[in-house]
């Protein structure tokens, strides 16, 4: 829920031991700089302190978002001070463009103007092997790439949950790209699993699997 104190601390968040190594005289194999992007690009660690804060920002991402709580885990990264994981995780509404009600009166667009280029950038570092499995399991969800999501789910619930996800964020893309041409220009092609075809190719898939935490007694 948004009001639980999840431990998080500005000091935590702030990569302090990866900061403080580098004012001293650094480390092999350590960032150089510490902005957001620097592990990805640099393909450097943090500090071990560091990359465990990391960890526990992401089970707790990912543990709001399986709840269905998106908001709370926007607000957990700002009070962690990671604001630019609460605008990732903000990006998901489709933009929608200014329209007039039935008064003729201006209704204020909403939603991520550039949410295919958002999209993409997600379902690619879902892909991307230098980056942590959790994330990628968390950018899968986003992106609409279920299966490495699929690699963080341990449950009856959470494979159904993830699968349900895949096949709607299908939908989505799919009427967007059907409105937008440049949409499938901005969204890296991906194959959806059979699972998610259908929603009684879901249910059938979880009926029928042979994975032990999958089939469901």
């Amino acid at each position: 829920e948004a009001g639980v104190d999840w431990g998080c601390t500005p000091h935590d968040a702030r990569w302090q031991k990866t900061l403080s190594t580098l004012r001293s005289h650094g480390r092999e194999g350590m960032v150089k700089h510490v902005d957001p992007d620097a592990p990805l690009r640099e393909h450097k660690s943090l500090a071990e302190e560091d990359e465990e804060s990391e960890r526990f920002v992401n089970v707790v991402i990912w543990q709001l978002l399986r709840a269905g709580q998106s908001v709370a885990a926007m607000e957990f990264c700002r009070k962690c001070k990671h604001h630019w994981r609460a605008g990732i995780l903000g990006g998901g509404d489709p933009f929608d463009y200014p329209q007039r009600d039935e008064q003729n009166r201006f209704i204020e667009p909403r939603g991520n103007r550039y949410f295919g280029i958002w999209r993409g950038v997600c379902r690619s570092l879902s892909e991307d092997e230098s980056v942590s499995t959790l994330e990628r399991a968390i950018f899968g969800i986003l992106g609409g790439n279920v299966q490495p999501a699929l690699l963080e789910c341990s449950t009856w619930e959470d494979v159904c949950w993830a699968l349900l996800r895949g096949l709607i964020e299908h939908k989505i893309d799919t009427e967007l790209v059907n409105h937008y041409d440049s949409f499938s220009e901005d969204v890296p092609s991906t194959p959806l699993p059979p699972p998610c075809s259908s929603l009684e190719k879901v249910f059938e898939y979880l009926e029928t699997s042979t994975v032990p935490h999958i089939r469901r007694t």
